[in-house]
């Protein structure tokens, strides 16, 4: 897939046939954009065109003061997008995009050659975001681009989108997640060198340092690991360990069946299953290995 980051007054060359684009905000690429970007798809091969996203950093809500975490980042965002088809990822600078009107962010997409839009109904753009999907329309008619407005996915009632997401991660219901991401709700990061006291109680562990914002709250948790060779059963723990009165947020992930070997620098992705607890605070370090193990036998 090629990636562009585009701005204003920008042009792209060397295709040659026209593209069709979606258009969304696409974090965590759920199953509400990807039936977006599936309608997109069939317009493009109905058009003997490339098929496109374009997408958005930073995230609007953010450039307007908010702190929403993101689901992936934007490195995930964009392999994920590129599983679906997609050949060309347009990155449109928001700072940019939120000053300028709506018919000329139209024509910032005319300029890379695009023939087609498909959007959610409830897009809005142009500076003020006074840009819907009528006014959408009506420039576009103006100047022969076509315009798909998709309804927005619904399953059991309930949209899929990044929002319900965010709040269902929040919650800690990462069993619900997938209903609506089609996939686990997933960490990735490296794997940092850490105290080692699980090892000194007999429960070794991985200290992840996750470059993901969206962290279910504090509590132990079943999931997968995937590191280089395989994926493994894992007890995931996230908290500040107030059993040895700790006070720094950790990530850390007891793999099971695992064999040993310095996995220190390496990279590990991490796929939430099931919530088993909340954190708790044990009166010594024997209590918590009793409850490890009645953690383990859940998994």
């Amino acid at each position: 897939m090629k990636v562009i980051h585009a701005t204003p007054h920008e042009s792209i060359a060397g295709f040659t046939l026209p593209i069709v684009t979606a258009i969304g905000n696409f974090d965590g690429v759920h199953l509400g954009h990807k039936y977006l970007i599936e309608k997109m798809r069939e317009c493009a091969e109905s058009m003997n065109a490339v098929p496109a996203a374009a997408t958005f950093d930073p995230l609007p809500s953010r450039f307007f003061g908010g702190d929403t975490p993101m689901i992936t980042t934007i490195p995930q965002r964009l392999r994920l997008i590129s599983q679906l088809g997609v050949e060309i990822c347009l990155i449109l600078d928001f700072n940019a995009c939120s000053t300028i009107s709506p018919e000329e962010f139209l024509k910032l997409l005319l300029n890379f050659g695009v023939k087609a839009i498909a959007v959610g109904k409830d897009f809005r753009f142009g500076r003020e975001r006074v840009g819907d999907v009528e006014l959408l329309s009506k420039i576009c008619s103006a100047d022969r681009v076509k315009l798909l407005a998709v309804d927005k996915l619904t399953i059991g009632g309930v949209c899929a989108s990044s929002s319900h997401i965010r709040t269902l991660a929040r919650q800690g219901k990462v069993e619900e997640i997938p209903t609506y991401l089609g996939r686990y709700l997933s960490l990735s990061g490296v794997v940092a060198e850490g105290d080692k006291l699980g090892r000194s109680i007999g429960f070794p562990t991985a200290n992840l340092r996750t470059e993901n914002e969206l962290i279910p709250p504090a509590g132990v948790y079943g999931g997968r690991a995937v590191l280089e060779g395989g994926e493994y059963k894992a007890l995931i723990y996230i908290g500040v360990r107030p059993t040895i009165s700790g006070n720094e947020m950790r990530v850390e992930v007891n793999l099971q069946n695992f064999p040993p070997r310095d996995i220190y620098g390496e990279a590990m992705e991490l796929k939430f299953t099931q919530r088993l607890r909340s954190e708790m605070k044990f009166a010594n370090l024997e209590e918590l290995k009793k409850q490890i193990i009645r953690d383990q036998e859940k998994l």
